[in-house]
């Protein structure tokens, strides 16, 4: 992969199709439906301007989603090549990982209100923050 020019923030939301909230004035964008995740995956153009948009805006939100999760893992193999992660590296795996095969492997961990981090179950009345944190993408 030939890694486009990185666009600038204006440039990378019109890239990626220009449907986005700023949620304050430093940090957090909301994307609607109309950017999806799966389509921007095989583009290396929109990968850039994803890219450029993590960096400066922080944290991005995307709605009603219909991304795999091959489709995730290619599309987070492909913004680590951006930011300069070796080729022959592969995606992080957290130290307490589950080996989960039916979720992909320890490369991936599924986490919800319900259940926490991968399979670690649910606790009625806790807030699911009480047991997991998440430090990878």
């Amino acid at each position: 992969m030939v890694a486009p020019t990185v666009p600038s923030e204006a440039a990378a939301l019109q890239i990626l199709g220009g449907d986005a909230t700023y949620l304050t004035p430093a940090i957090g964008t909301l994307f609607g439906p109309n950017v999806q995740l799966s389509a921007v995956a095989s583009n290396d153009e929109q990968v850039a301007a994803l890219a450029r948009l993590i960096s400066e805006r922080g944290v991005l939100f995307f709605r009603g989603q219909d991304i795999t999760l091959p489709q995730q893992k290619e599309l987070c193999k492909s913004l680590g090549t951006f930011s300069g992660r070796p080729k022959e590296n592969n995606l992080h795996i957290h130290p307490i990982s589950e080996d989960a095969p039916e979720l992909g492997g320890k490369d991936t961990s599924v986490i919800s209100s319900k259940g926490g981090i991968s399979q670690a179950g649910y606790i009625q009345g806790e807030r699911a923050s009480t047991g997991w944190h998440s430090d990878v993408s």
